[in-house]
């Protein structure tokens, strides 16, 4: 899962002056921003508990997730998208 989030970043920040964030993957600053999560799977169902930190301990935004196991993109996309969406309110 992890691995799609981070190419849908990557695709995000590719958009150069139109995209909302920059991306790169294993850079580490303190103020730097991570996803982490943990996931289950039963009868098909991914069930993810996503969480946003700044720095290497500082929880931001924490959310849970679910989306079909045959359908992780789309799911990485959603991850994104709440993401963003915190970002935004944030920004207001």
């Amino acid at each position: 899962m992890s691995d799609l989030v981070d190419r849908e970043l990557n695709n995000l920040s590719a958009r150069g002056k139109e995209s909302p964030l920059v991306y790169v993957a294993g850079y580490t600053l303190p103020d730097n921003y991570s996803v982490r999560g943990k996931y289950t799977v039963k009868e098909g169902i991914v069930t993810l508990r996503v969480s946003l930190y700044k720095g290497q301990k500082e929880k931001l935004y924490s959310f849970d997730i679910n989306g079909k196991i045959d359908n992780e993109s789309q799911l990485a996309l959603d991850i994104i998208e709440k993401i963003n969406t915190f970002f935004n309110t944030q920004s207001n």
